[in-house]
């Protein structure tokens, strides 16, 4: 087995191209039409010409729910189509609409022009190597992750510095809360879904975790769900794994968030918002044709920047 300063090096170069590719992607553009996720979502689709949504959880390595959430997402910007699969009446077939094609070529056009160049400074037999050996690479990570139990994560919590990042700046996060809630999801499901996307979090617990949170803790005139959602992603970020470990950095987020949005709102409290009771009919009859709404829509976005501030803010950098 390799080790010592050798593997240390390969660890190093790993790193190294690590941050290269999340730079580049940040930078590049050529995903920001979109969700990471529904970035390789697209491409798969693409470029098999059409895929199930098992297919596509089996290519991205991810669990069933969250590849259909991907694909609800890509559904509602217009850029697949879902239909019956030809051969199997039993599965649900995804194809790019037109709009999805152009966006996929996009992206491919993009990629293949800046790694071209990348390629074009080395000789033919230094590219010949590295596709070679990359494609092995690959191909052990591949059997390494189906074939053994996953490895104990060993950075799963994050106390300062950089974090993992899909490209989004806040203001789009914000709008991806809003165009989540939008499509379907509830307040708290969608500010958690575009908080965790833009730190890169996975959890088949997401959204399920804030389902119950939604229109004021379950219509019984509670909290905001769009606080709650933006609360549990704060957690995430900010949150303790051990008994023993300081909770202050993670109360000082979260109150951030809860005294910025009393100061916009006046309240975090879903009736005192809304001057609604969701837990009648008639009260949820009247939030789509009263405005409400709409205001539940920016409470949303609000939450969500909040959330972004909380956590990434300097002054609570260094704050154990």
């Amino acid at each position: 087995m390799i080790e010592g300063n050798a593997l240390n090096a390969f660890r190093k170069n790993l790193r190294r191209l690590e941050w290269f590719l999340v730079d580049y992607l940040k930078e590049s553009g050529c995903c920001t039409d979109v969700t990471l996720a529904q970035c390789h979502a697209l491409i798969e689709i693409g470029e098999k010409g059409g895929a199930t949504i098992m297919e596509l959880a089996q290519a991205l390595d991810l669990d069933k729910s969250t590849v259909s959430r991907t694909v609800d997402g890509l559904a509602a910007e217009g850029l697949i189509l879902r239909q019956i699969h030809p051969s199997d009446r039993r599965y649900i077939s995804v194809t790019l609409t037109g709009e999805g094609m152009k966006l996929f070529s996009k992206i491919n056009g993009a990629n293949n022009a800046f790694f071209g160049t990348l390629l074009d400074v080395l000789e033919e037999h230094q590219i010949d190597v590295i596709l070679d050996h990359f494609g092995i690479l690959v191909e052990a990570l591949t059997a390494r992750r189906t074939s053994l139990s996953p490895p104990q994560p060993c950075c799963s919590s994050f106390t300062g510095g950089e974090r993992p990042f899909v490209g989004r700046t806040p203001e789009e996060t914000a709008e991806k809360a809003f165009s989540l809630f939008q499509s379907g999801f509830c307040c708290s499901e969608s500010v958690l879904m575009a908080l965790a996307e833009h730190w890169n979090i996975r959890s088949s617990l997401i959204p399920k975790a804030a389902t119950g949170f939604c229109s004021g803790l379950a219509r019984t005139k509670g909290t905001c769900g769009a606080v709650a959602g933006a609360i549990m992603a704060v957690n995430m970020m900010t949150g303790r794994n051990e008994a023993h470990h300081p909770r202050d950095r993670n109360f000082t987020a979260v109150g951030s968030v809860v005294e910025g949005f009393i100061k916009l709102f006046g309240s975090i409290n879903c009736y005192d918002l809304t001057g609604l009771d969701l837990g009648t009919e008639a009260g949820r009859k009247k939030i789509t044709g009263s405005g409400a709404m709409e205001n539940c829509w920016r409470y949303a976005r609000e939450a969500a920047l909040l959330a972004l501030k909380a956590v990434e803010s300097d002054e609570l950098k260094g704050t154990s």
